[in-house]
Order: C-alpha cells, then structure tokens, then sequence
C-alpha cells in the first residue's frame, strides 16, 4: 500500500509479528510485534491508508500505518475462533469480520462495537466463515462456508437474500465480488471456481478447475 509519498509492503504470517518495508528498496522499515497473537490471519489497510487492521485469534485490532506506538488504537473483541476475514467500508466509519465461530459481525470503528451480527448456523450448529467480501454497494456482504455454501447477507436489512452450494460438502475457501459488481466468484477445498453473473440473482457463467488442491483466495 502507499502511506504518503512511499510505498509500503505490509507482511505477516504464523507469528506474531508484521513488518513493513520499503517497497522500492526492500528495507525493513518497521517491525510490529502483535502481544497476544500467535499468528496473523488477515491484515486490511483503511481507506486514507492510515490505519492497519490484525486478525488474529481471536484478536482483532487496529495499528497505525506509519511508525509511531506498537500499542493498538482500537480493540474489537466478540469472536471466540480464528479470524477469518476482515475488511472495511468505503469510507471507514465501520468493518466487518468473519471467524471460524460460525459468525460474521459489523463493527463501528468509533466505538468499538459490534453493531450487527450473523449467526452462520450449519446441519448441527454454527459453521465456520471461511470468507467474506463487501459487495460494492457497500450494504450487502459475500460470504463462504465451511459446508460449502455462499450467502449474500443484506446488512441494512439484516437477512440473507441468496444462499448457494455449488459444490455440496466442499468447504468455499474464498469469494470475491467484482468491482463493477457484475460478476461474483467462490474458490474451495477441492480448487475449483464458480463464477456467476449478478442480475438480482445469481445465474451460473463458469465451473473452472482452477488447481489440484484447495484454493486460498482468489480476485478479479
């Protein structure tokens, strides 16, 4: 990401740690050391660029981008398992999490409370969010399951509009929404991609057999 006039590449992984570096030079610029982390899970940048969310398990919190305290700014606590997605809205008043707790939570970022929550409930009991994308109407959230399904969750409705299961069973690693909106695709366990058309419903394009094994995330 860019901070200002210099580039940045923001790194992390399975330790507790995220480092920054110069993007042209490959110089360590910083190294943020996250306390109670074990791992990172998923990083997302605000928009403006100037604050850093963690996701972690079952920590989320927000740092600044540019050096300055390794403390958190903000604290986000309600998950109870891995974080497995987290992003914000288009003008960074809140964010939306989705963890393996089965739940999917939207959170104002002045507060620091969740303002809305869904229950993802499986066959037996909530099932693990896997991922979750913000459709760009900013209102409605693409999310996949470890059971294999893709819902569209209306938040200013707060009610599922479309649930799919491409691939019965297969648990959906990644989705995405296109920019322009026209199009959304999911990736799962067995490296597969469904793409569809977004016309008010969902109308099958693509079935691709992307990789042999399970897929990480995908993007248009």
């Amino acid at each position: 990401m860019a901070a200002g006039a210099d580039p940045l590449l923001i790194a992390a992984g399975y330790s507790p740690e995220v480092h920054f570096f110069d993007a042209l030079h490959g110089d360590l610029r910083r190294t943020l050391v996250l306390k109670d982390y074990g791992h990172v899970n998923r990083l997302a940048i605000s928009p403006g660029g100037k604050t850093l969310a963690a996701a972690g398990n079952p920590h989320v919190r927000l740092y600044e981008v540019q050096e300055g305290s390794s403390e958190p700014t903000s604290c986000f606590d309600g998950h109870k398992n891995n974080v497995s997605a987290v992003g914000f809205e288009a003008t960074g008043r809140w964010m939306y999490t989705g963890s393996e707790d089965g739940t999917i939570r939207i959170w104002d970022c002045r507060s620091q409370k969740c303002q809305l929550c869904h229950e993802n409930f499986g066959v037996f009991d909530r099932t693990a969010v896997h991922s979750v994308d913000l459709h760009p109407n900013q209102v409605e959230l693409l999310i996949g399951d470890g059971e294999g399904k893709v819902i569209l969750w209306d938040l200013t409705a707060n009610k599922v509009r479309h649930t799919l299961a491409p691939q019965e069973g297969v648990p959906v690693r990644a989705v995405c929404i296109a920019q322009d909106a026209k199009v959304a695709v999911c990736a799962n366990h067995e490296g597969t991609c469904f793409v569809w058309k977004l016309s008010g419903a969902f109308e099958p394009l693509q079935k691709i057999d992307a990789h042999s094994d399970y897929v990480l995330s995908c993007n248009f």
